[in-house]
């Protein structure tokens, strides 16, 4: 019976991805100031730019990390994997991907609220959470 559970447990702990200790530690809830962008084409994670995925710093968003985007006021944008670094990512800051340059332009820069569902833990994570899902993000 103790070596059933003992199997169960180390199967699930090898099964969850390993998060590092930093980023265990680190904020689940950020403020950012957003951009969208509409550029098709390869990104940071070896997938191609598609809706619900986003660049960010990697230093405070690491590459597969899930997050929910709002607005300051609380108005849920989506759900985004982050996929891509951009080159001129740094610190607080989030460009996510929509369809259109229209829809792009539209969105122009917000102060958003970021909540990071699960914590990213680099290329080969990020290609897994675009494989699980990625939902299309609400009209703004």
């Amino acid at each position: 019976m103790l070596n059933t559970a003992l199997c169960c447990v180390l199967s699930l702990a090898l099964a969850a991805p390993a998060v590092p200790a930093a980023l265990a530690k680190r904020a689940t809830v950020l403020h950012m100031s957003a951009t969208a962008y509409s550029i098709h084409g390869k990104q940071a994670s070896g997938t191609m730019a598609r809706e619900g995925t986003a660049a960010a710093d990697p230093k405070v968003l690491p590459l597969g990390s899930r997050v929910h985007v709002h607005t300051s006021r609380g108005r849920f944008i989506g759900e985004f994997v982050i996929t891509d670094t951009g080159r001129r990512m740094k610190g607080h800051e989030i460009d996510i991907f929509l369809k259109s340059n229209a829809s792009a332009r539209r969105f122009g820069r917000k102060r958003v609220r970021v909540r990071v569902r699960k914590w990213g833990n680099g290329p080969a994570h990020a290609r897994n959470e675009v494989k699980a899902g990625l939902q299309t993000p609400q009209p703004h």
